[in-house]
């Protein structure tokens, strides 16, 4: 059994505040309308994530697989330097 305070409603519990993780910050480009999203589910996928293999490391030739593009590109492409040197090469 779970001993949870009385004055506590259920939104207050679920509704908590997430973690800050640096990790799920959105790296802005330059132009200001490209960031970085989570690759949407295709309909009757089962699985939690899908990936795809991150355009600027295959073309370094390093397969690289990311869960992350870019929303108004929709580019796979990996969080930081890889989504930077793209947009930087774009324009």
């Amino acid at each position: 059994m779970i001993n949870l305070p009385i004055d506590v409603t259920a939104n207050q519990i679920f509704n908590a505040p997430k973690s800050k993780d640096p990790k799920n910050k959105r790296p802005m480009s330059e132009e200001g309308q490209h960031y970085q999203e989570k690759i949407p589910l295709p309909p009757l996928y089962k699985r939690k994530h899908y990936f795809k293999n991150c355009k600027m490391c295959t073309k370094k030739h390093v397969r690289k697989q990311t869960q992350y593009q870019c929303k108004a590109c929709n580019v796979p492409l990996c969080p930081g330097s890889c989504f930077e040197d793209f947009h930087k090469n774009m324009s």
